[in-house]
């Protein structure tokens, strides 16, 4: 069987042509009948490699080694340290990927899904990796382009928080007309109370004590402020409180320079 790519010359192909038209009509039957029986017997032996292959890894799945080795992974990052993809390769490694996940199955997607859940419970992330990340997520958000695609995405189905929630409830029990999520002066409000032009933050323990946070909350109520806009934020721990409804008017109260009474009847 001529190899895969090669090419036969045109004076080679002349002679099995020539040695072909020689052979008896039993003999042509007989080269027919071995060149099927040798493609069946490929077929046959492709197969059971393939099934001999699976067997093997259901074994390893079935005992835990399915996962490669420290060992193996430590080889593998070595062999590919200082290497750098070019354009072209990371572009279909991409396209591969899309593809994979274009047309993978609901099943398919919950459990890995599942998977990655499961990989990353219980993981403890150090002061360095937070410190990391929090830079990287800043400096992100900084970039105008990059906030209005999250603040979109944001009004479009945003989940709220814990403190959010806790808020909005505490607004419904005033019986003040309000909005969520509103976007103002290129920010996103957590919650809006147009009677008063009064914006409400609920800021969560964690987000809002990394470095660099609080100064960008700063910045935002300075420029709300400065466009007629009464600001007021309330920690987590606040809203967690029984006397939320309480710091929250009183921080109202500060904010406007009103009273309950007052407010009652603006809002």
């Amino acid at each position: 069987m001529p190899r895969k790519g090669y090419k036969q010359t045109d004076e080679h192909r002349a002679k099995i042509s020539a040695g072909y038209a020689n052979l008896s009509d039993e003999e042509r039957a007989e080269m027919s009948r071995k060149k099927s029986e040798a493609h069946h017997n490929r077929e046959r032996d492709s197969e059971k490699e393939s099934a001999r292959g699976k067997k093997g890894w259901e074994t390893r799945r079935n005992n835990g080694n399915d996962k490669v080795g420290d060992e193996t992974k430590e080889k593998l990052r070595q062999a590919n340290l200082g290497k750098k993809a070019s354009d072209e390769t990371r572009a279909k490694q991409s396209a591969s990927i899309l593809a994979h996940f274009a047309n993978e199955t609901e099943e398919a997607k919950a459990l890995r899904s599942k998977k990655v859940g499961d990989g990353h419970r219980g993981r403890v992330q150090s002061d360095e990796w937070k410190k990391l990340h929090s830079g990287i997520m800043l400096g992100k958000w900084e970039d105008p382009e990059y906030r209005e695609s999250q603040l979109t995405a944001i009004r479009r189905g945003k989940r709220n928080t814990f403190p959010e929630e806790k808020l909005a409830l505490l607004i419904d029990l005033l019986d003040w007309e309000y909005t969520e999520q509103k976007y103002i002066l290129g920010y996103n409000a957590d919650v809006f109370v147009p009677a008063l032009n009064l914006v409400l933050e609920a800021d969560g323990e964690w987000w809002h004590r990394l470095p660099g946070v609080p100064e960008y909350d700063e910045k935002r109520n300075r420029i709300m402020r400065e466009n007629g806009y009464f600001v007021v934020r309330l920690w987590e721990n606040e809203l967690r409180s029984d006397d939320a409804m309480s710091i929250l008017l009183n921080s109202i109260g500060i904010e406007t320079e009103m009273n309950y009474e007052q407010l009652a009847i603006a809002a």
